[in-house]
């Protein structure tokens, strides 16, 4: 603006969300401008029960096993390790550049490195405290070449993926289950092309995890808010559906009647990629903070109300035992840290919708 022209400004304020987004025009020129609408004020704030709630999963549940023994032809099993860490230990047993940011293409590799070097057998353990009603999978990469076995019982490829094409689903036949210990091996002639990663249960479990181990459970009749990863879900990276029933916030319906007030919920401490409402009367996004949806129709035509928390596959794919578990972004080397920043244990951030409130605005 020119030094001889001078702005008046009227006094007000603003705020920006995280992910908010406003647009200010400074103008010499005086213009008409639509006037802003004027904004809701919070009358009253109220916390939504307690209560457990009715829920629905759009996928199959997820158990990550992703701790090893190994041996090859003249060796005897190794110490459990986790996966990564063993593919490590492997690769320097058969003298070969371990897997990084600084290894060859992999269009070079494919033509360069096949050579078997030798037979790995990998051993992953998981236990079972309530044997599954239902089938259940395993996902895993490449089982054209890594045969693999739960409880010495072979398993074929299905002709499905799970999640990427790389994961394959084999059918677990419920005979060569048994409460307690089970074990899934894979056995692949090793080259410098073989990867060994984590495998996946997949199914209508629970799962619980103690320090480094895996056990499957029954999943809970209702999920309460809070940290799902403690409700029998901590792998789980797929749509979480909470299911409020009209009669939660009938109390609200004659109280909005009377006074025009309109109702909101608001979801804070949300652990997800963001929130779809819906009932019979009405839809919506919540996209960004605050999370905050208008269910005033829903509220006065008495419509249930569902919740969709769009997940991620954060504790799915992991890292899973890097330390602090709570941290912006994840990188390679976040996969295979040390020291201080490594945990045998998994280290898992908290899952789903934390804590929801009601709020009455006019």
């Amino acid at each position: 603006m020119p030094p001889e022209k001078h702005a008046v400004l009227s006094a007000s304020s603003t705020c920006l969300e995280n992910g908010d987004t406003k647009l200010f025009i400074f103008t010499d020129e005086k213009s008409e401008l639509p006037l802003r609408e004027k904004g809701l004020k919070v009358n009253d704030v109220k916390d939504f029960p307690n209560i457990p709630l009715e829920y629905k999963l759009n996928e199959e549940n997820v158990c990550v096993l992703d701790r090893v023994s190994w041996k090859t032809e003249g060796t005897d099993f190794s110490k459990e390790n986790e996966v990564l860490k063993a593919d490590r230990e492997i690769r320097d047993y058969f003298k070969i550049r371990r897997r990084g940011g600084q290894m060859v293409q992999p269009w070079y590799s494919a033509l360069n490195g096949n050579k078997v070097l030798g037979r790995i057998e990998m051993k992953y353990k998981f236990f079972i405290d309530e044997l599954p009603s239902e089938d259940i999978y395993l996902a895993g990469e490449r089982p054209e070449r890594m045969r693999y076995k739960i409880n010495g019982v072979g398993l074929e490829d299905t002709g499905e993926f799970w999640v990427d094409a790389a994961f394959r689903k084999m059918r677990i036949p419920k005979t060569a289950l048994k409460a307690g210990l089970n074990e899934v091996t894979v056995s692949p002639d090793f080259s410098e092309n073989t990867n060994f990663e984590a495998v996946f249960l997949l199914g209508g479990f629970g799962v619980r995890t103690e320090s480094c181990y895996t056990y499957l459970t029954t999943l809970p009749e209702r999920l309460p808010l809070g940290d799902a990863s403690k409700s029998g879900l901590p792998f789980y990276g797929a749509d979480i559906t909470y299911i409020i029933r009209a009669d939660a916030l009938s109390d609200l319906r004659e109280r909005i009647i009377k006074t025009g007030e309109s109702v909101f919920l608001a979801p804070s401490e949300v652990r997800g990629s963001l929130i779809r409402y819906s009932s019979k009367a009405e839809s919506g996004k919540m996209l960004f903070r605050p999370y905050e949806a208008d269910v005033t129709k829903s509220v006065a035509e008495g419509c249930d109300i569902e919740l969709t928390l769009v997940g991620n596959r954060r504790n799915t794919f992991g890292p899973l035992h890097m330390l602090p578990a709570n941290h912006k972004g994840s990188g390679p080397n976040m996969f295979v840290t040390d020291g201080e920043s490594w945990s045998d244990s998994f280290a898992l951030p908290e899952t789903g919708i934390q804590k929801l409130q009601v709020l009455l605005k006019k």
